[in-house]
């Protein structure tokens, strides 16, 4: 068995870290915003770009988007770049 080491850590270095980590969310909170949140299914696409859920998929090969095993998944920024070509 190993021997368990225990360590004294100041107070000043752990609000550091706790700083630093708040930062590191942040950051990632505002980049998440920046890309778009995703949403689920041809419907909410077509309700996200104001057409009918059949546009949605004849023009699937053209939309950006992902697969969750049988679910269509698009970002909302990815859409919106589409509607601005």
């Amino acid at each position: 068995m190993s021997e368990r080491v225990v360590m004294e850590v100041p107070d000043a270095v752990i609000e550091r870290v706790a700083a630093r980590a708040a930062e590191i969310v942040l950051a990632e909170l505002r980049d998440g915003d920046r890309q778009g949140r995703w949403i689920v299914g041809a419907a909410a696409a077509a309700e996200h770009m104001g057409c009918s859920v059949k546009r949605v998929y004849n023009r699937l090969h053209l939309i950006p988007h992902e697969r969750d095993g049988r679910r269509l998944v698009f970002r909302t920024d990815d859409l919106d770049r589409y509607l601005r070509q």
